[in-house]
């Protein structure tokens, strides 16, 4: 993979970055690519999805994820009111 971008260091602006993905990573995958200094700290993480039945899939469980914290938040909230907890 190659990379190029400047960044500032701690003036808080976004940098660009351009990429160049190997062939081989794109396919019928999910892949994730992480963004790392040279000290190997994890700056950044993203996916490439290539699939559309993955992508749709993917989508669903999410929306599924998001509904069933959804129902969770509700549950804890209610169950905070009841006790008189914070």
């Amino acid at each position: 993979m190659i990379a190029t971008g400047t960044a500032t260091r701690g003036t808080g602006r976004a940098c660009h970055l351009c990429l160049e993905l190997p062939a081989h990573l794109i396919g019928a995958q999910v892949q994730i690519v992480d963004i790392r200094h040279e000290t190997g700290a994890v700056l950044d993480r993203f996916s490439v999805v290539c699939d559309p039945q993955i992508a749709g899939d993917l989508r669903a469980e999410l929306d599924m994820l998001r509904a069933e914290f959804d129902l969770l938040k509700s549950a804890f909230r209610r169950h905070c009111s009841e006790t008189g907890a914070d």
